[in-house]
This record gives structure tokens, sequence and C-alpha cells, in this order.
């Protein structure tokens, strides 16, 4: 809640307004001492809280409603906690950990926005981008919501989020995919091509283990609450992935024979300690052998998004095999590149090419004269096609065809006239 002090031209003192269910209130502090009236400000806004039976609001720090997101997060089984702790620094830099939440107001928050627009940089040395604020203000609105759902503040301010404009547009053609497969470190192989034709998000292809394999009859089998979106789901193996599961599952069931430590995971590190916990390194640095600086591993979920649609799988099915909850979600994955872009314009040049050049033949309107030369083209052009039908029955069957004035055909028996 923010009460606002201010000066009125017909009036010696100041005055408070603020807002409170969306309605906005004033009211004289009388006292013309600036002092004095941010005491009588503060006291109001206290009692504003208490009338709402919010008793203690004006006691909360930002750090103690950040515990409440966390909490929330492991409440609800969220894995991204580490998330929420890393962007919470940033608001902790500005604002300060024990700053009370009921002074940090729309005012604040745009100063906030402002200095991470002009005064901050990336770790590329590059200006935030507005998604980066926009996932930092997140943080703060749902802090700030779960404060006055659990009536541990009267109101929340309002938070605008930035125009984002730095959609991911990234994808690999099969070229760029078998450059990348022949550049990349071996350990990492087998999760590229696996992303490649599964699209599966990174982190459900590295905490993969072996009890979600059946490598007999070729499916994997994610539980619910595993995945992003909590859903359970089947994967059929093609030959290409089933063969090298298989293969994967032959040197682990070897090392389990002859008693070798070794992790449950699918894809394991350098040392087949432990599964893979960051890939980051190793990726960016076959994507500079292959000549592929700046791919994402996230351009795997488009690429396959993409590949589904162009091999004719349809769209449900598709968000079904890569995990996307809506058809929303998924039509921003579904890529157009170049090449399709090309496609498609040589399709419809080559629909065009196949167009008549001359103008069709309409049935004449009522009226028209029976000599004018459009009249008779149709006329001729009508009987031809009758003269062909004729030919065709008679070459086809040896009958004797008759065509009434309603163009209804006849198809008479061998040797007897039409009556």
């Amino acid at each position: 809640m923010d009460i606002t002090l201010y000066k009125r031209k017909d009036s010696a003192f100041y005055w408070m307004k603020w807002v409170l269910d969306q309605k906005l209130y004033r009211e004289s502090t009388k006292t013309a001492n600036l002092k004095k009236a941010k005491k009588i400000a503060q006291k109001k806004e206290e009692e504003i809280l208490q009338q709402k039976g919010i008793v203690g609001a004006d006691k909360i720090t930002l750090k103690d409603m950040i515990e409440e997101v966390l909490f929330d997060y492991r409440a609800n089984g969220r894995k991204s906690t580490y998330v929420v702790e890393l962007r919470s620094k940033t608001l902790y830099d500005f604002f300060g950990k024990e700053t009370k939440i009921v002074h940090i107001t729309e005012d604040a928050i745009h100063k906030y926005i402002t200095h991470r627009l002009t005064k901050c940089k990336s770790n590329r040395d590059e200006p935030l981008k507005p998604a980066t604020i926009n996932r930092e203000l997140m943080l703060l609105k749902r802090g700030f919501s779960l404060m006055v759902e659990r009536h541990k503040l009267g109101l929340a301010p309002t938070i605008k989020m930035l125009k984002e404009d730095n959609v991911r547009k990234g994808f690999l053609e099969h070229w760029q995919f078998m450059k990348l497969l022949e550049q990349a470190s071996d350990y990492i192989k087998p999760v590229i091509r696996f992303l490649y034709y599964t699209g599966w998000r990174t982190e459900e292809a590295l905490t993969l283990t072996w009890d979600m394999v059946d490598v007999d009859n070729g499916i994997i089998s994610l539980s619910p609450g595993t995945t992003k979106n909590k859903k359970g789901r089947h994967y059929y193996m093609p030959n290409e992935i089933l063969e090298m599961i298989r293969t994967l599952w032959a040197a682990y069931t070897e090392k389990v024979r002859k008693e070798i430590p070794t992790p449950k995971y699918v894809f394991t590190n350098r040392d087949c300690t432990d599964r893979i916990k960051d890939m980051r390194g190793a990726w960016k640095n076959s994507c500079k052998k292959a000549g592929l600086d700046g791919k994402l591993m996230h351009d795997f979920r488009r690429t396959a998004a993409r590949n589904y649609v162009r091999a004719g799988v349809p769209q449900r099915v598709a968000q079904e095999l890569l995990g996307h909850q809506t058809s929303s979600i998924f039509s921003r994955y579904n890529i157009v590149s170049d090449q399709d872009l090309r496609e498609g314009a040589k399709k419809v040049s080559a629909y065009l090419n196949n167009q008549s050049l001359d103008k069709p033949i309409e049935n004449p309107p009522e009226g028209f004269r029976l000599w004018e030369p459009s009249v008779k083209k149709y006329l001729d052009e009508t009987e031809r096609v009758k003269q062909e039908w004729r030919e065709q029955q008679l070459e086809e069957h040896g009958a004797v065809v008759q065509i009434g004035e309603d163009d209804k055909v006849r198809i008479l028996e061998k040797g007897k006239d039409p009556k």
C-alpha cells in the first residue's frame, strides 16, 4: 500500500492520498510540517491495514516474503527453487533484505526497472533484456500475491511486465545435427542424438534412469511428477534411438555383472561415476568445433516440434511426445525456417503455373444471344464433351447411347433402337 503526500493550492497543510479496493481516498494531515506529515501518513497506513484485519504488515521484510515463495515452491513440488534464490539476490541488492514490503511501492518498483535497464549488464557484457527483468518482477509479484492470499498484506502494488522481444527462434537442420555429432565430445554424443530425435527437455533426458527404460519392448516411461507439467508420458523408441539405448544398456549391465560401481542413469559423465549434471561447457566447445556458435540445447525442442509437423505427425500427438500441455505452447516451438518459406513459395508458384491462361467458360446468363462469340464457344465446348462421351461409350460398351435434352445419359441394349 502506498500513501502519497502532496500540497494543495487552497491549503497550507499536507494532504494524503491512497487507493484502496480500486477507490481513491484523500485526507488532510492538518499540519504544514513535512516531518510530522510523514509520521501521520505512516500511522494512517497502519490503521488502514488493521481495519482490513491485517496486523503487523509493516513488519514483514522482503526476505520474509521471498521465504514464503520458497516455501510455496517446495510445498507444490516445484524443482526450480534455486532459480528463486538466484533472482532474489538481485532484488536484495537493490531493495535490501530487511526492507519492509510496505515500502516497496509502485514508484520503487519503477525505479528498480529503470536501474536494471540502464545500469546493469548480462554476463556477456550486454544490456539486460526485458525477459530477464520480467522473470525478476514475476518473483516479486508472486511474493506479494502470496502475502495477500494469506491475509498478511491488504493490497499488493501493481507490477507491469515489460514487452519482450527476444523470443528464441533457433533450430538445427539435419546437416547441422550430423556435423555437431561428428565434433561433439564422446560422452555427450548419445545425449545429442537422443534430444534431436525426442525433443525432450534437457533435464528430463539427463535424469533418465534405467528403471524407466524397457529395452526389450523399446519403451521409455516417465512417471507422473517427474516432468515439468507433472504428467507422465510414454515414448516409443524408433530404431535409431533403440539401437543406441541397447548399446548403453549392454555397457551398463556388463559393469553390473563385474560388480563395478556404476550409476543408475542412462547418460553418464565422462568418468561414468554419476549422471551428467552440467554439459554446457562440452556443448559450447562442440558447437564451436562444428562452426555452430550460438546454438542452444533448447533448440532441439523447437527442431523436434518442426520435424514432427514436417513428417505429418498430428499436432495432438506431437504435443504429447514433446510434453507440451497446450497447443499455444506447441505453436511457439513449431518454428518456420527459411527452407519452409522457400518450399511454400515454390508450391504456390507450381500451383499458379498449372492454372489455365484462358478465362473459364461460364453458363451464359439469361438474355445472351446465341450468336455471341462467348456463347457460341460455350455451346461448341458442350457439344464436344457430349460427343467424346458418346465415342467413349461406344468404344467401351458397344452400346447405343442416347443423351436427352436434360443431358441425362441412357445406355440401351446393343442392337436395339432408342425409342
